[in-house]
């Protein structure tokens, strides 16, 4: 997924970190939306799982190499990935949504211990 070239996209060319955050945003929107739906096949929910999981990681890099500039711009989606996660945690018996929330919980944490040290 292109999401994971971002970091080395903004330390290449910093002018380019707001259109790149607006991407993000677009992204996870669209994966969003996608996973929101009620009939969902199988290959599309593994798409929109993906999507957030190479969103989060992402920003946690950027977070590691301290590419982002202001933290207000990212702190809405990892509070919801770490919502997300333990709301989920909590009331779904699905195994397999269960490692997604996971993986989504563990690089929102990640990304904010980055965050911490950077400022």
């Amino acid at each position: 997924i292109i999401i994971r070239y971002f970091p080395k996209i903004c330390s290449a060319n910093r002018r380019l970190y707001r259109r790149v955050i607006e991407t993000i945003g677009k992204c996870l929107a669209t994966a969003k939306s996608s996973s929101q739906q009620h009939v969902l096949d199988e290959r599309r929910a593994a798409e929109a799982g993906q999507i957030r999981i190479a969103i989060v990681a992402t920003l946690a890099d950027m977070a590691k190499d301290d590419l982002i500039r202001d933290v207000s711009d990212v702190i809405g989606w990892i509070q919801a990935f770490i919502m997300e996660g333990s709301t989920a945690n909590r009331f779904t018996t699905s195994d397999n949504e269960t490692p997604i929330h996971a993986v989504l919980v563990h690089f929102a944490v990640k990304c904010l211990h980055y965050l911490i040290i950077s400022q």
